[in-house]
């Protein structure tokens, strides 16, 4: 546990970035999200705006419990409601 308590983390971006391993690296542009899913103090991982998302991706956010909502939801439900459907109420963001 952090000093700070758990927390949890939203991601604003078209891309996961929640590739387990790129080319043998498992820290890269294409993983820093799963990263933070993996550490004991961060309790739920939202990404917000992803589009061209590769299934092994999806399957690792699943796995780790993280949420998202696509390019398509935003302007199709409201940045509003999809925020309210996807974010968890905390204090710590």
């Amino acid at each position: 546990m952090e000093p700070l308590g758990e927390l949890d983390v939203v991601h604003v971006d078209a891309h996961t970035d929640f590739v387990d391993e790129l080319d043998g690296a498992r820290l890269t542009g294409a993983s820093q999200l799963r990263r933070l899913a993996e550490l004991p103090f961060v309790g739920t991982v939202t990404a917000l705006g992803v589009r061209d998302v590769e299934r092994v991706e999806v399957d690792g956010m699943r796995e780790l419990g993280g949420r998202w909502a696509t390019s398509l939801d935003v302007p199709q439900r409201g940045a509003g409601e999809v925020v309210r459907e996807t974010v968890p109420e905390t204090e710590a963001l």
